[in-house]
């Protein structure tokens, strides 16, 4: 009957020996002994194999019982240059022994992997090939195709058209803290709000009687909220998203009689991918297709719906009928006006790298839809807003005059949502962005396509 265990097999083999515990310590040492003198063992019996038979000494059988105490047992002598004698009937603390290393071994074989073999190779794998140009910052897509150039608003060199200066003088006058930028009609609700210096400026309150002041305050005064608890509580940017950002810019697009909706384009890519710009490598290889997070949508009526299907039609064969630089089904209709990046303050990504991709591919699609009608010599500037943290940021896109370029100018601040009278700077100069796209980029935009 074999041992429980590798212990009951070994205090067996202690009970039929008449090996004591406190003879271990002595038998440790006769088998170093013994072990000093394998060398001379080995001599003799090579010796030994030329001595006849007949001259070989017998055999002696040795009674385990009388043995001597100190000689230590064969299953405890250590023969690491000699394979071990196998006696003919093995003792149970060696059966243990021997049944543990199987099942561990079985063990290992069937679920352990000790190594991996290396899979690193000086050249690179074809599976690994780079399929994108790389890309940083906005700077490194000045020698793509085609190029987007970052200038400042004021650069000494290359003065603002006059599209993008008017546009630019319009959100710039509304944001400022000037004149009637608060609404005189709620000024008691206001003043709890507001610090001393502002509370006691009667010019930054209006004289119009705006019906709608109130709800509009209110709505505010809850954003407000949100952002000074996404900010204390350091929220990730999807949190600012949701709770601060997309709340403002819906509070805008509501004073816009349903003519601007926002849209949630965060999982939305740009499609087909020959919009998206590629780099000046022999290569060729696209960038990688950026994505912002909100966009700024024109709601058509019934009947320009009708129209925007029609000169869709007019597309090569394969390409999905969109007006815009994706294949959304939920956008498809919907004219861009503007995108919004939202980044957090210690963020190591550039807003204005997604922004650049993102307007040049629109105006990769809008170049092929102008190029069937035969119409859009010139393209009205796009706005784009930068959010990070409380702090809100606008920039322009536009086509440079080589008609191949796209320059990106910015950032001018617009406000805070630190404090109530910042937010109300963000939401006067949305007021702007939404009235330039309905009163001006559409009717530009819908007059190029249907023409």
């Amino acid at each position: 009957m074999q041992p429980a265990s590798i212990v009951d097999g070994w205090l067996e083999d202690v009970h039929r020996e008449g090996i004591h515990a406190c003879e271990v310590k002595r038998a440790a040492t006769t088998t170093s002994q013994l072990e000093l003198q394998q060398p001379s063992r080995k001599r003799r019996a090579c010796s030994m194999q030329h001595i006849p038979s007949s001259q070989k000494r017998p055999k002696q059988i040795v009674d385990p019982q009388a043995v001597d105490s100190v000689e230590t047992p064969r299953v405890l002598r250590s023969r690491s240059h000699t394979k071990p004698i196998a006696t003919e009937q093995e003792s149970s603390y060696t059966t243990s022994i021997n049944n543990a290393t199987a099942s561990t071994l079985a063990k290992l074989t069937r679920a352990t992997t000790l190594s991996q073999p290396s899979t690193w190779s000086g050249s690179k794998s074809p599976t690994r090939a780079r399929s994108r140009s790389p890309a940083k910052t906005v700077d490194d897509l000045e020698n793509a195709d085609p190029p987007t150039v970052y200038l400042q608003m004021r650069h000494p060199d290359n003065e603002l058209p006059p599209k993008v200066r008017d546009l630019n003088n319009n959100v710039m006058r509304a944001s400022r803290r000037q004149r009637g930028l608060l609404p005189g009609i709620i000024k008691p609700l206001l003043i709890p709000h507001l610090d001393d210096c502002d509370a006691e400026d009667d010019d930054l309150f209006d004289d119009l009687a705006d019906e709608g002041a109130r709800d509009v305050f209110k709505d505010i005064l809850h954003i407000h909220t949100k952002a000074l608890n996404c900010f204390e509580s350091d929220k990730p940017e999807a949190s600012w998203g949701e709770e601060v950002v997309r709340p403002l810019l819906d509070l805008a697009a509501s004073r816009t009689k349903g003519r601007i909706i926002i849209e949630n384009v965060t999982s939305t890519i740009i499609q087909p991918l020959t919009l998206i710009p590629r780099g000046s490598g022999i290569e060729g290889l696209p960038y990688e297709g950026k994505r912002v997070d909100y966009g700024l949508f024109i709601a058509p009526t019934k009947d320009e719906v009708r129209q925007i299907k029609e000169r869709l039609k007019k597309l090569p064969d394969g390409e999905v009928w969109s007006i815009n630089q994706t294949e959304a089904y939920y956008l498809r209709e919907k004219p861009l006006l503007s995108s919004i990046e939202l980044k957090l303050t210690r963020s190591n990504h550039d807003p204005l790298l997604q922004l650049a991709i993102w307007n040049s591919a629109m105006f990769q699609r809008l170049e092929g839809l102008f190029d069937l009608t035969g119409q859009g010599d010139f393209m009205l500037p796009i706005p784009s807003l930068a959010v990070s943290g409380h702090n809100w940021q606008v920039c322009y896109s536009y086509v440079g005059e080589n008609g191949r370029s796209r320059i990106l100018r910015g950032m001018v601040d617009i406000g805070s949502t630190i404090d109530i009278v910042g937010m109300y700077r963000i939401l006067r100069a949305l007021d702007v962005i939404a009235s330039y796209g309905a009163n001006e980029y559409w009717p530009w935009l819908s007059g190029c396509l249907f023409s």
